[in-house]
């Protein structure tokens, strides 16, 4: 089995979420009350300004400049994040909020609201623009993870709440149609 190293121990400690890479070199990890960081290979983490206070889920970097962020929609408003300067300034994206990326392509992702319903938006321009589309999950359908094998294959796993056994029945659902 491979080994990990302990490079980042942060205190006070805070609730980290989500974790991308922006190059071989350099990741960010987001997390609860609007916390990203930016991590160092030598282990070296500096806090970076998000502009919102709700928490961020999930963090992916299309290429070393454009990267987005999955965050929670608060009283002000949705959360989730865009940059295109490799991180150094974040700005709010509107009406787009959420709490799981998938990557589609170099441009492409989605990123998927899970908590109080559901909900998936859609960017082709690495972040640039946001589609909402909708499927015909069941009503009660929650998931906690989805990914995209290639530009068209895709898979959500999760699950729906039948009240006549009163269970959970895990389901897994395929994307043949980049979602």
């Amino acid at each position: 089995f491979g080994q990990f190293q302990d490079v980042l121990e942060v205190v006070p400690q805070e609730d980290l979420l989500g974790i991308g890479f922006r190059n071989s070199t350099e990741a960010f990890a987001v997390g609860k009350k609007g916390v990203i960081k930016r991590i160092s290979s030598n282990g070296e983490a500096l806090n970076i300004a998000s502009g919102v206070s709700h928490d961020l889920y999930d963090i992916y970097f299309f290429d070393e400049l454009n990267g987005i962020i999955a965050g929670a929609t608060g009283s002000s408003g949705s959360h989730s994040l865009r940059t295109n300067d490799g991180g150094l300034t974040w700005s709010t994206l509107d009406d787009v909020s959420g709490t799981i990326i998938a990557k589609i392509n170099a441009t492409t992702a989605i990123i998927a609201q899970n908590a109080g319903g559901y909900s998936f938006m859609k960017t082709t321009d690495k972040g640039a623009s946001w589609t909402e589309f909708s499927t015909d999950f069941p009503q009660f359908f929650s998931f906690p993870s989805f990914h995209f094998v290639n530009e068209n294959l895709g898979f959500i796993i999760g699950s729906t709440f039948e009240s006549e056994s009163k269970s959970y029945v895990t389901q897994i659902y395929k994307s043949i149609d980049k979602g």
